[in-house]
């Protein structure tokens, strides 16, 4: 049976999910800030002897341990993840400028699946994005969360080069996306996807990136420092339109069969529970 974690060891591994200057900056403002906060508080009032002079006793000891926790230990703790955090920043550098663009093919098959996810978030982070490790997939099949213009984007890393990611992972993130209320989904794989799995993709906010795309993206930001943008699918398209039948969300999609064929149209993401549509 596995040890159960102790709060300083969780608020650590949750403060090391964080950009390390983000740690720093917290840091010390906790530390000054508690200086702050002593300093504009009004001194107390002298207590008589009452009823309410022990509870006033507890109370100030436990606001005196409160403070010197966010003066000294909450800050300590912050400082240990930013070196932390400013170490895998390192690791993370070092394992996306080993990948060469001449000998692309072979550096990526010799990465295993977790440095696969380090090459992905240098990648965005290289983009301008804030980046959060979930922590080795665990987390609904979401490997990384990405912030850019206050926006959030879940990532999944697919290192698979023999076989094609199934259309029922591009599904399940996009369940996910919904309940989190993200922005969009990346999903990116080191080999390829199935026809089923692009179509699905197509027309809602899911970015497929497969191996070859990612190898172009890759080349573009080492030799013409070119920058990869993700734009979801027209915001103002969604807000715009409400499922006529359920009210809810609507996405775009193309017309298979039918008069209407190859032309596009917003079908309910609740589909095939819902099948409210709107011809565009």
């Amino acid at each position: 049976m596995a040890r159960r974690k102790s709060t300083g060891e969780e608020l650590l591994e949750l403060f090391s999910l964080m950009p390390w200057y983000i740690c720093l900056i917290l840091a010390l403002a906790l530390h000054f800030g508690v200086d702050v906060y002593v300093s504009m508080s009004a001194p107390d009032t002298e207590l008589k002897a009452s009823p309410q002079l022990a509870s006033s006793v507890i109370s100030n000891m436990f606001g005196n341990i409160v403070l010197l926790l966010s003066k000294w230990a909450l800050p300590f703790l912050l400082i240990i993840a930013a070196f932390g955090s400013f170490m895998r920043s390192k690791r993370q550098a070092r394992v996306y400028d080993g990948i060469k663009s001449a000998q692309y093919d072979e550096s990526i098959s010799k990465l295993s699946w977790r440095n696969f996810e380090v090459l992905v978030g240098e990648f965005f982070r290289r983009d301008g994005y804030i980046v959060y490790d979930t922590g080795k997939g665990k987390d609904g099949g979401v490997d990384l969360r990405v912030i850019k213009d206050g926006q959030l984007y879940l990532v999944q890393c697919k290192h698979w080069q023999q076989l094609r990611v199934p259309v029922n992972v591009v599904r399940e993130l996009f369940g996910v996306m919904i309940s989190e209320n993200a922005d969009g989904v990346f999903i990116v794989a080191s080999g390829s996807m199935t026809k089923d799995a692009k179509e699905f993709a197509q027309g809602k906010r899911i970015e497929v990136i497969d191996g070859k795309k990612l190898r172009q993206f890759f080349e573009q930001q080492q030799q013409s420092k070119e920058r990869y943008r993700f734009v979801p699918t027209s915001v103002e398209t969604r807000e715009k339109h409400s499922c006529p039948i359920c009210g809810g969300e609507m996405t775009e999609r193309v017309a298979k069969r039918g008069p209407r064929a190859g032309q596009k149209f917003l079908g309910c993401l609740k589909y095939p529970n819902c099948r409210g549509i709107v011809n565009l």
